[in-house]
């Protein structure tokens, strides 16, 4: 407690000291101040990485040409954040576009991105977690199946009172068909990062089915058994 001189005056020494001492007090008010609205603007901006999600662009290999691969993996990467997004409770999957946008920012592309690490890609695109995977179809085999119908004839001969007369209730005839289809073998992996740069998930299958869009169900397979489905 400061004490006032005989006059009414504060002594020099300790009016200075208070008046340091106010002068500290309001520098630390307002740098309290200052965190404090820097930090709800970071917020407000998307620089809280906590739930943010990201879906790299997957890797696709398949017989077809080098542009048909690239689009291929943004069109799976779409497929991947829609799919996730529609069960997602507290996470957000950011869009694919924005991903993209960041990505091309960077310089990162599809030559260079095993250069960074899981852990450095999140820091990148400020998210808590980070998928990766992959989609690779081999033309396998191509299988022909011949199919064959066979229809009876049959002929009544029915008695009237102005003659006979045949009455034909069914022909016999052959015909058949050739259906050729291309056995196509599906693989998928999926793999999932934290911020920190460790995996939490990684799973691989091999589609039971042939199609050439077998990837679609193969890829909900493994995404409902990941740790952020639904979540």
């Amino acid at each position: 407690m400061i004490t006032k001189a005989s006059g009414g005056k504060l002594p020099l020494v300790k009016l200075k000291q208070f008046k340091m001492k106010k002068i500290i007090e309001n520098v630390v008010m307002l740098t309290i101040l200052m965190l404090m609205v820097f930090a709800s603007k970071a917020q407000n901006n998307g620089f809280n990485s906590r739930y943010r999600v990201a879906v790299m662009p997957l890797v696709y290999l398949g017989d077809g040409s080098e542009d048909r691969e690239e689009e291929m993996r943004y069109q799976l990467q779409d497929i991947v954040v829609s799919y996730m997004s529609r069960s997602a409770a507290e996470l957000k999957f950011v869009d694919a576009a924005e991903i993209n946008a960041l990505l091309y920012k960077k310089g990162i592309d599809a030559d260079n991105i095993r250069q960074y690490t899981p852990r450095e890609m999140a820091r990148m695109l400020n998210v808590e977690y980070v998928i990766m995977g992959s989609v690779i179809q081999d033309p396998g085999n191509i299988v022909t199946t011949e199919n064959s119908y066979n229809t009876r004839r049959q002929t009544i001969e029915h008695r009237g009172r102005y003659g006979d007369r045949r009455r034909i209730t069914g022909r016999s005839f052959h015909t058949g068909n050739t259906v050729t289809r291309q056995h196509i073998k599906t693989q998928v992996s999926i793999s999932i990062y934290n911020e920190t740069g460790d995996r939490i998930y990684t799973k691989s299958r091999e589609s039971i089915l042939t199609e050439s869009d077998a990837y679609k169900f193969a890829l909900q397979y493994l995404l409902k058994r990941t740790p952020l489905y639904n979540r």
